[in-house]
């Protein structure tokens, strides 16, 4: 990726991934990876807008997994782009992540929470409780008080950010190693808590969290990265297309037997292996549509973070709408209507919100320690 004209690692490791691609030349290398942003948080948006007016189903279930997974591997696909083949500065990554995440999740947490203690009748589980809020906003994984026994945040939608930061914490604490020891490191680590997880039910909210199978799906978008470092070429149509039908009808066959494997760490780790050949896809491929689709699928891509964030609010608030003033309308309309109102929540959010949040807190994040470290 070093050639005239390419964005190369080094380039990438100056800045956040995404203040790149806002730049006003964006590189099309890397456009796939803002599809698959985009495809992650429609789908989030899609299975959260069904479920009200559909019971949860298997699908709904798989699908939601699915997107998850994508979020995750797209996140260990960048962090190793984002820093290069050397020792980077883990303290600078480490703020710039925060600065990067944090912000926009702590407005929609306390957008939530004053939203609890105006109405909390219009919350099933959710109930306003401030060590549950606080270790929220610090990222770290609790019972919720409520009746679910979950190990949520305050805004649940948050327990992938969870993962997010604790991925980040890792990564950065390896900071001292080349690329590929790190990737070596990572994998070691992770895999040695999920099979911890899997011989001890521990009680403790936060060794159970974090010997969940979870963590493993950003080692399948680390490695592709690693691979990808070595791949020079680029994926032609024909090979693209027959990729994603490899791992749509991969998809479909554990959709298929889903009931009985959801539960099984082999089924999430097959779900990481598929959503790492849908990237690796969409990272490679030389053959994206362009026109309106293009542009909509960048635009959503961009505000995909807001979306994921910011789409349950539309969502709550179209379902209270529609059963409180069109009682009898058609439910797949109602879904449609829902979809629509989540991305359109979102897409303001990222315009009205993320946007503004992140022009004023980037300039924090590009201040360099004094110290740098050296190559290992």
């Amino acid at each position: 990726m070093g050639a005239a004209g390419e964005l190369t690692c080094d380039s990438l490791a100056k800045g956040d991934f995404l203040e790149t691609f806002e730049a006003p030349a964006r590189d099309r290398r890397y456009d796939g990876l803002q599809w698959g942003r985009a495809i992650a948080a429609l789908m989030v948006a899609l299975v959260h807008a069904s479920i009200y007016p559909f019971p949860s189903s298997g699908i709904t279930h798989l699908l939601s997994r699915f997107a998850v997974t994508l979020f995750f591997v797209i996140s260990g696909y960048l962090m190793v782009v984002t820093t290069g083949e050397r020792a980077f500065d883990g303290v600078r990554f480490l703020k710039k992540r925060l600065l990067r995440v944090a912000p926009l999740y702590y407005v929609a947490t306390l957008l939530a929470a004053v939203a609890v203690l105006i109405a909390p009748q219009g919350f099933k589980d959710t109930v306003f409780d401030v060590p549950h809020l606080v270790m929220s906003l610090l990222f770290l994984p609790m019972y919720e008080p409520g009746h679910s026994g979950a190990i949520d945040p305050f805004l649940r939608l948050g327990w992938t950010l969870n993962y997010e930061m604790y991925f980040y914490v890792i990564f950065a604490l390896l900071c001292r190693f080349g690329q590929m020891n790190r990737a070596i490191l990572m994998t070691a680590l992770f895999c040695a808590t999920t099979l911890l997880g899997q011989m001890f039910k521990f009680e403790n909210a936060m060794l159970q969290f974090y010997t969940r199978v979870d963590p493993l799906a950003f080692m399948g978008g680390v490695w592709l990265a690693v691979l990808c470092k070595r791949f020079k070429g680029r994926l032609a149509a024909t090979p693209s297309l027959l990729l994603l039908v490899v791992a749509m009808l991969a998809l479909a066959g554990i959709h298929q037997v889903y009931g009985g494997v959801r539960d099984i760490v082999w089924t999430q780790i097959a779900i990481d292996a598929i959503c790492t050949l849908v990237i690796a896809v969409l990272a490679l491929t030389a053959a994206l549509p362009g026109g309106v689709l293009h542009r909509g699928f960048m635009a959503a891509g961009d505000a995909s973070y807001s979306m994921y964030l910011f789409h349950m609010f539309a969502v709550g608030a179209a379902h209270l709408a529609f059963s409180r003033l069109l009682p009898h309308l058609d439910r797949s309309i109602a879904v449609v209507l829902t979809c629509a109102a989540a991305v359109a929540a979102g897409l303001a959010a990222y315009w009205l919100i993320e946007r503004p949040l992140q022009a004023l807190v980037r300039p924090l994040g590009d201040q360099r320690n004094k110290t740098q470290p050296q190559t290992a």
